[in-house]
């Protein structure tokens, strides 16, 4: 990309390897040269060692892995951050132009706030060695809310949760909405029945499923993200034509 914003191109698209599904979280070092960025795949176990925080640079574009983690970094005079399982913020010292730690780990903060569906956490850290964060975990809540053309409340479908993505079929009679699990980290998609007023739940992975997509003749046709056997879902729930 040019200093102005003009002709940006992808930067490492060639990087990519089988088992990694995306490159994210880009933190460029003070030289102006190097990065750092996570490379791997959500919703794989914690054993998964190419999932990591990378170093890689404009100059030589090839990438090397600097520490396995689920996390986004940050780096400041020398140290590299990062959040790990238990959800605290680590900063251990690294060799960066070698690609290697070269000290031992230190624990800076417990309970950071932290994204488990894009591995995500609360923080920053600045040149001068400041370091900021959150242990913030609240979501809103909400409810499914029925409204008419001018804006009246006309009734409400299912329980408050954190939800997002909500759906209706194509006749009108359900619903699919994105359902958080903040005891498990995780999302699932429920089925809320509009004129039985119930609700089910219709996906079991501990993966991630999310944004259901209904097709012309009623079924829920695709999950984004980390579904993709979509037959199985479907039977598992009696959705659709399956029923």
């Amino acid at each position: 990309m040019n200093a102005d914003g003009t002709n940006p191109a992808p930067l490492t698209a060639k990087l990519y390897v089988a088992a990694e599904d995306t490159h994210r979280w880009p933190v460029f070092l003070p030289d102006g040269d190097r990065f750092l960025f996570w490379a791997g795949t959500f919703g794989s176990t914690a054993d998964n060692r190419t999932n990591g925080i990378y170093v890689s640079s404009l100059a030589a574009l090839e990438k090397k892995l600097l520490i396995p983690a689920r996390s986004n970094a940050a780096y400041s005079n020398g140290q590299l951050l990062y959040v790990d399982g238990k959800r605290e913020l680590i900063a251990v010292s690294v060799d960066v132009p070698h690609a290697k730690v070269t000290g031992e780990s230190r624990v800076l903060a417990e309970g950071v706030a932290y994204q488990p569906s894009v591995y995500w956490g609360a923080f920053t850290a600045g040149g001068n060695g400041t370091v900021v964060y959150s242990t913030s975990t609240a979501a809103a809540l909400s409810v499914l809310t029925w409204y008419d053309r001018t804006g009246k409340e006309l009734g409400r479908v299912g329980d408050p949760g954190v939800l997002s993505n909500p759906a209706i079929s194509p006749d009108g009679s359900r619903a699919a909405v994105d359902i958080a699990d903040l005891k498990a980290n995780n999302v699932d998609i429920w089925i809320d029945d509009l004129k039985r007023a119930t609700s089910s739940r219709f996906t079991f992975d501990p993966a991630e499923e999310v944004s259901g997509v209904w097709s012309r003749d009623g079924s829920l046709a695709g999950l984004s993200l980390k579904r993709r056997n979509w037959d199985r879902a479907l039977n598992k729930e009696g959705v659709g034509p399956y029923a």
